[in-house]
């Protein structure tokens, strides 16, 4: 993973809070800050010809909290925060989403620890 520096626009995914907002990154120290830890890739889509990557904090299982997200289309929910941000396969580089707000909002769903347990059971 390359990560240019330069801001970006990104969508956070704040699981604390249970709200989706547009945040601009540049580089990897911003990145961990959105998540609160060191970064690694949750799930990827195609979105608009362009590869977008959730990143989550690689530690979050860890956590003493109990905020969790799921993506639509993932294999497993996701603690803590997210980030939505863009990625170029052909470098390797980041970029700008081409997400929105409301995009996310149509991905994402935010649940507590008991939702957590019972999607466990259905697999």
């Amino acid at each position: 993973m390359s990560i240019i520096t330069g801001m970006k626009k990104a969508i956070k995914i704040d699981a604390h809070n249970r709200t989706i907002t547009e945040v601009e990154v540049d580089g990897l120290t911003d990145m961990q800050a959105v998540v609160e830890g060191n970064i690694e890739v949750a799930t990827e889509i195609v979105f608009k010809k362009q590869t977008e990557s959730v990143y989550v904090n690689e530690e979050g299982l860890f956590e003493p909290h109990n905020d969790w997200f799921v993506w639509k289309g993932a294999h497993q929910p996701f603690k803590g925060n997210g980030l939505v941000i863009g990625f170029k396969p052909s470098t390797g580089d980041s970029c700008s989403t081409k997400m929105t707000v409301a995009d996310v909002q149509n991905f994402v769903k935010f649940v507590d620890a008991s939702k957590v347990a019972e999607i466990a059971e259905m697999v």
